[in-house]
C-alpha cells in the first residue's frame, strides 16, 4: 500500500496541473473575444408596453423610452490570468439600465421622449447591476446568477452573435401607464471599446 501512495500523489498533481494550464490558456482568448464596453443597437420586448404614458404601446423600447439608446450599456470584464477569485470561464458583467424613480412612478402626464437626455433622465435613475457570469464551454452563450442586484432585473442570459455583437435576453419589471409589468427583452449590443 505504501508503494502506491507516491504514485497516487504524482497522478493527482499532474491532473491538477492540466486543469491549471486550461484555466491559464483560455483567459487571453476570452479577453480578446469579449472583454470591453458595449453599446445597445436594438431593444425589443416580447409584449407591447406604454412606458411614456402617451396611450400607444410598442415592442420597440427605443420608441417608448428614448433614454435607453443613451443609457443602456454593458461591460464585460474578463479577469487576468493571475486572478484566483474567478474560475477560468467566469467574468464580471455590469449592466447599465435606466430604472424608474419616484418621479416616474407618480407621473400621470406624458413622459417626454425624443427630447434632450436631461429631460428624459428626470424620470429615471442610471445605475448598474453587477453580476458574475459563466461562459458555456462552446463560448456561444453565458449564464448569470442573480443575487443582490436591482430588483427590476429578474433574469438574464447572453448569446454570442457575430463580429463583436451579443444578444442579451433579460426579464425585467417595467413601469407602464397601467402599472408594473414583467417583460422579456431582447437587446443586441455592439462592442465599441476593447479596453486594456
Amino acid at each position: 500500500m505504501k508503494k502506491f501512495l507516491p504514485l497516487f500523489t504524482v497522478i493527482v498533481f499532474l491532473l491538477g496541473c492540466q486543469k491549471q494550464d486550461k484555466e491559464v490558456s483560455i483567459r487571453p482568448v476570452l479577453r480578446e473575444k469579449f472583454h470591453g464596453k458595449y453599446e445597445i443597437v436594438s431593444c425589443v420586448s416580447n409584449i407591447p408596453v406604454d412606458l411614456n404614458n402617451d396611450g400607444v404601446e410598442s415592442c420597440n423600447l427605443f420608441e417608448e423610452n428614448s433614454l435607453i439608446p443613451f443609457a443602456a450599456k454593458i461591460e464585460i470584464m474578463i479577469p487576468f490570468q493571475n486572478d484566483t477569485y474567478f474560475k477560468y470561464n467566469e467574468f464580471t458583467y455590469r449592466d447599465w439600465w435606466p430604472t424608474e424613480n419616484e418621479r416616474r412612478l407618480s407621473a400621470t402626464e406624458i413622459v417626454p421622449t425624443h427630447t434632450t437626455y436631461t429631460t428624459v433622465s428626470f424620470f429615471y435613475d442610471y445605475r448598474p447591476s453587477d453580476l458574475r457570469g459563466v461562459f458555456a464551454d462552446d463560448l456561444k452563450s453565458a449564464t448569470f446568477t442573480i443575487i443582490g442586484v436591482e430588483d427590476t432585473l429578474l433574469d438574464i442570459k447572453l448569446d454570442i452573435l457575430f463580429d463583436d455583437h451579443i444578444k442579451v435576453t433579460s426579464t425585467r419589471k417595467l413601469y407602464t401607464r397601467t402599472g408594473w409589468v414583467t417583460v422579456e427583452i431582447e437587446s443586441v449590443y455592439r462592442r465599441y471599446y476593447k479596453g486594456l
